[in-house]
């Protein structure tokens, strides 16, 4: 038989008729007769620990529930629960700040607004990253981030492309209901200018018999 090496290992050959034939080989020796029973037995391992350190677990919640945490904001996170994490996320308030930031812009006098020398399209993904690095409500935002990814509205759209402010509206409007109803949200999302513009349905017009006229139903396909 091919022996068992960890240490506090037994074999038990049996006895009489029911014994193992007794002849013992090492491994790779490919010599092995199987003529009667045989039980091995191993000391029981010690139970693994499936618990993640207080600080890993910290990280894990932190990189699924913000945009990356800091290693101040891990060591912070760690001596709380999930649960508390959430709960004080929640209670923080929300800012419209992409508007704010565009407004900002905007203020500065005609150049700075769609197609002036000083219009700048990047403006609302660099309030993006700025907030993303920064912002203090990160559940808020990346839930909020989430749910662009269901209610698409592309700024990089044609039609889009000069309505800036419409589009950072949009953002804050997703943010803003992030921890709401979600009948509320899909309210706000089909009356949002940029949703309207995104997907053809401003200014649409009920359907007309008499000349033909039918609705624009490009939005109500999506949503469903």
């Amino acid at each position: 038989m091919v022996l068992p090496t960890i240490a506090g290992s037994t074999v038990d050959r049996g006895a009489g008729t029911a014994a193992f034939d007794g002849k013992d080989v090492l491994a790779g020796q490919g010599e092995l007769y199987w003529n009667a029973a045989l039980r091995l037995s191993w000391p029981a391992a010690p139970a693994a620990d499936t618990a993640l350190p207080a600080k890993a677990a910290a990280a894990r919640l932190l990189m699924q529930a913000s945009f990356g945490p800091t290693p101040a904001e891990i060591t912070r996170v760690a001596a709380m629960t999930p649960a508390a994490w959430i709960a004080e996320q929640q209670a923080l308030p929300f800012t419209p700040d992409y508007v704010n930031f565009v407004q900002a812009k905007y203020s500065k006098g005609d150049a700075y607004r769609p197609g002036g020398a000083s219009f700048d399209q990047s403006w609302v993904t660099q309030q993006f990253w700025a907030s993303a690095a920064k912002a203090n409500d990160q559940l808020r935002r990346r839930t909020g981030w989430a749910l662009h990814q269901i209610f698409m509205a592309s700024h990089a759209d044609s039609n889009l492309w000069a309505n800036t402010r419409a589009y950072a509206n949009y953002l804050d409007t997703l943010n803003k209901y992030a921890f709401g109803n979600y009948r509320t949200l899909l309210e706000e999302v089909a009356l949002s200018p940029a949703m309207g513009i995104y997907l053809s349905h401003l200014r649409n017009r009920k359907e007309d018999a008499t000349t033909g006229r039918v609705p624009d139903e490009n939005f109500a396909r999506e949503v469903m």
